[in-house]
């Protein structure tokens, strides 16, 4: 069984479809991985583009949160960073709390799952993370 949040089968996902793969009671440390998600691809498509959104309760201060993705299996070692998913800053221009988007419009994934690789600066930080095509 991989090393991962969730022990039950993952999460599909098509286009219109969103899973939350963090939550606030998930841990923020080094090393912790989110639950993965596949992604579904209809005959049609080619590219499997998909979203990452993160909703922080506060300023999370310098972090580093990996989008990453495996073509091959569903195995931790096969999981790679994605083309600039090194997700390191928020948008706090709105109003409420600080966000953060990562777009794959171009990629071709079978399996996503984030994983901190630097915890969140600011002590008491947490996130919400929601997965979408």
């Amino acid at each position: 069984m991989p090393a991962y949040s969730n022990a039950v089968p993952p999460s599909t996902i098509y286009p219109g479809d969103a899973v939350q793969v963090l939550t606030a009671a998930d841990p923020t440390t080094v090393g912790f991985r989110s639950q993965r998600v596949a992604i579904g691809r209809r005959m049609s498509e080619s590219l499997t583009p998909f979203v990452v959104d993160l909703d922080f309760n506060q300023a999370p201060g310098a972090y580093e949160l990996d989008v990453t993705v495996s073509n091959s299996s569903d195995v931790p070692a096969d999981y790679i960073l994605a083309p600039n998913g090194a997700m390191t800053t928020t948008d706090a221009s709105g109003a409420g709390n600080p966000k953060a988007e990562f777009v794959a419009n171009a990629q071709i994934a079978c399996w996503v799952s984030l994983f901190w690789k630097t915890a969140p600066a600011n002590g008491g930080t947490t996130v919400t993370a929601t997965i979408r095509r």
